[in-house]
């Protein structure tokens, strides 16, 4: 990503230390009561996830519910998406299956040095995943490729420093103006929104 830093706030512009502990922001808990509401007023996903390109050359299968779902307003993520933020969801590399078509790597390095590639469509240039050389194990799904995307609340905006003006976060999730220092934190949150999905589960 082109900035860097760990700067954190909420987006009422609350100042608050990093905890490493899941403990519950109160603006968070009125946001989780309005998410599980939203949630459970649609059909629930069901598993396997599945999506693929615009042009369908490229059919995936997700066998896992992702590890985490997350706008990022960097303008890395602005660039490549053609909009205003992208809508990333991590999940196992393991649990990703490509069943037809093959997606052709970008790669370059980040602003860090660390390698980085996005996996997208030959054909229509569809953004499907990215890949990070500290991270093998994890895939960035671009979560807008999925087939059901109606379920989709991301539980935390990232690169506020970066957003569009107009963009306003609903009920003020969780908000940083570059990256969390630790995302551990905001897995938990979003395991405490899908509490059924992670029951006995070591995704």
């Amino acid at each position: 990503m082109k900035h860097s830093g760990i700067a954190r706030r909420r987006c009422d512009c609350t100042n608050v230390s990093r905890r490493s502990e899941p403990t519950l922001h109160p603006n968070f808990r009125r946001y989780l009561v309005w998410a599980r509401k939203e949630r459970d007023s649609m059909t629930s996903p069901k598993l396997p996830l599945t999506g693929g390109c615009s042009c369908t050359a490229i059919r995936y299968e997700i066998q896992a519910f992702p590890l985490l779902l997350y706008a990022c307003n960097c303008t890395d993520c602005q660039t490549a998406s053609g909009s205003a933020f992208a809508l990333n969801m991590p999940v196992k590399r393991r649990h990703l299956s490509i069943l037809r078509g093959k997606p052709k790597g970008w790669h370059r390095k980040s602003a860090a040095g660390e390698q980085v590639t996005t996996w997208f469509c030959g054909d229509c240039a569809a953004p499907l995943y990215g890949e990070r050389e500290g991270r093998p194990d994890i895939a960035a799904i671009r979560a807008g490729t999925l087939d059901e995307t109606s379920w989709l609340v991301p539980v935390a905006q990232l690169f506020m420093k970066s957003a569009q003006p107009w963009i306003k976060p609903v009920l003020e999730p969780e908000c940083y103006e570059s990256t969390p220092a630790d995302f551990r934190t905001l897995i938990d949150k979003w395991r405490a929104m899908w509490p059924d999905f992670f029951r006995g589960s070591d995704a």
